[in-house]
């Protein structure tokens, strides 16, 4: 399905700024969600933006001459950013601000994103007595609290103690699937593994 099989009610703007920064000179960010029933996963919502350009520059109502430079965030698209591994860690304040008031107002979160020149997460800050905040649990995965500790319980298809193993076979000779971009990681493994 396309974009507009999700109704505009169900789109959520989370922030809108403008940005100046060593990859994009005064860009407007604008970062969302879409939900149905629940939230579509960011790999999902951008495979859905990417396959359908002309759509959204229509839902947008964007002129052809007006560029999307980039959809998803990433601050590690330039190889100058980092050395070799790079995470874009996102960050958002809980204090709402103004975007715009005329008959409807709009408030909206401060969001930032910057790049993290390491692959392995910066320490957390947030509850040491909640181990599933932030959520450990990869592609989908459910955090249950188990005592001290948490268990991950992992959506169809994958596996491990944080649901961070694939496993998927195409028994008809046919198929794909769509998964989350690696990251730019210099330990990063793939195999593959042809019965």
């Amino acid at each position: 399905g396309g974009l507009t099989n999700h109704a505009p009610g169900n789109v959520d703007v989370l922030s809108v700024r403008t940005v100046s920064n060593k990859v994009f000179e005064h860009k407007t960010d604008v970062r969302f969600a879409v939900h149905g029933s629940p939230y579509l996963q960011a790999w999902h919502l951008n495979w859905l933006l990417t396959s359908h350009p002309d759509e959204l520059r229509e839902v947008l109502r964007l002129d052809r001459d007006v560029g999307i430079e980039m959809i998803g965030v990433s601050e590690c698209v330039e190889e100058s950013v980092c050395d070799a591994s790079c995470l874009t860690l996102v960050h958002a304040t809980t204090r709402g601000y103004l975007v715009g008031s005329n008959r409807t107002t709009l408030l909206a979160v401060d969001t930032w994103s910057e790049p993290y020149c390491s692959c392995q997460l910066p320490p957390l800050t947030a509850s040491a007595s909640d181990p599933c905040y932030p959520n450990p649990c990869r592609n989908g995965g459910v955090c249950k609290l188990a005592d001290v500790d948490y268990k991950c319980q992992c959506p169809d298809g994958f596996r491990g103690p944080n649901c961070e193993l694939m496993e998927l076979s195409f028994t008809s000779g046919s198929g794909y699937a769509l998964m989350n971009s690696l990251p730019a990681c210099n330990d990063t493994e793939i195999v593959v593994d042809v019965l």
